[in-house]
């Protein structure tokens, strides 16, 4: 469980997330999110962030099957809205360091759930498998 000192720190993300009625209106069952959950201060975070950007194999995937949904979270920015803090309330019991990314899976009466979790740094190819796996439809 994250610390409430880690709690207390404000985010920023790259691209806003959706609330839970326009999840409703703008994706439908099924849809999956990618969110990787990043601090600046962190050097696992930066090296995977810099393995990502760098992959085309992960670029190509990421809008093709997940139509361009991976979103990053920065744990230490200083600007902080309601749609952050909600996923970030999601998260939290799953984060346990930096850098968590979870798959979340739009479920059938519109709530996000969490899919598929990946702790640390990853080599290109175990991400690639690990978004791979979270196209997988389990439940």
């Amino acid at each position: 469980m994250i610390s409430k000192v880690v709690l207390s720190f404000v985010c920023a993300i790259i691209f806003l997330l959706p609330t839970q009625t326009e999840a409703q209106t703008e994706y439908k069952e099924g849809t999956k999110i990618v969110v990787m959950f990043s601090a600046e201060w962190c050097t696992y975070c930066q090296v995977l962030k810099g393995t990502i950007h760098r992959s085309s194999q992960t670029q190509i995937l990421v809008k093709e099957k997940y139509n361009g949904n991976f979103w990053i979270i920065e744990e230490h920015q200083q600007q902080q809205d309601a749609k952050i803090r909600r996923w970030f309330r999601l998260a939290e019991p799953y984060i346990q360091g930096f850098p968590t990314t979870i798959v979340f899976r739009l479920d059938d009466k519109g709530f996000w759930t969490t899919h598929q979790i990946l702790y640390g740094n990853q080599t290109e190819q175990q991400f690639l498998d690990f978004l791979n796996l979270g196209l997988l439809d389990r439940k």
